[in-house]
């Protein structure tokens, strides 16, 4: 982007409704649902885990990379947010964005990728403990919980999709080899 242009800006006109004063809140389909409904504990885990992930960006001393790569995390963490909010329903054709495959395989290869390239110039596992570290730990406990909110949620027949816990599981495997793979090399 030019030095001259500024990005585009997200504004956030007005940040309450007090619709969900009743213990209710609205899912993307417009269902009112209790805010202790497994769906909206799940997509809070996630929530969670993303704003572990921002922090350990925020904290800095990742690797060269690293964080890029921790960015394109954070935004398919809303993806998965926003499949979440809203009833999955595979019979029916819909432009709802859904995690698909391709997710799942771009982490995989975006990861592997990562962690070779890290250990092929010379940063090794560090058993001493950063803040950026015990950051993307806590970020990798809450994608399990995530996880586990995801399956209690299909396993209580609330409308999931699928693929979000293969997602997630590799998430929690990904960060978890990024946060200890964090001594520089000597």
């Amino acid at each position: 982007m030019p030095r001259n242009q500024r990005p585009k800006r997200i504004v956030i006109s007005k940040v309450y409704t007090k619709a969900g004063d009743d213990g209710t809140t609205t899912l993307g389909d417009l269902t009112r649902v209790p805010k202790n409904h497994l769906q909206i504990v799940a997509y809070a885990d996630v929530d969670e885990a993303n704003s572990a992930i921002g922090a350990a960006i925020a904290i800095g001393r990742v690797p060269d990379g690293v964080a890029d790569i921790l960015r394109k995390i954070q935004n398919d963490l809303f993806d998965v947010g926003a499949d979440l909010s809203v009833p999955f329903d595979s019979t029916v054709g819909t432009r709802r964005l859904r995690i698909d495959q391709s997710y799942i395989d771009r982490l995989e290869l975006g990861s592997h990728q990562l962690l070779d390239k890290m250990t092929a110039t010379g940063w090794t596992r560090c058993d001493s403990v950063t803040p950026s570290r015990a950051m993307l730990e806590v970020a990798a406990a809450a994608i399990r919980r995530a996880s586990t909110s995801v399956s209690a949620a299909a396993e209580a027949e609330v409308d999931v999709n699928p693929l979000i816990t293969g997602y997630l599981d590799q998430l929690s495997i990904a960060l978890r080899n990024i946060a200890v793979i964090d001594c520089p090399p000597a």
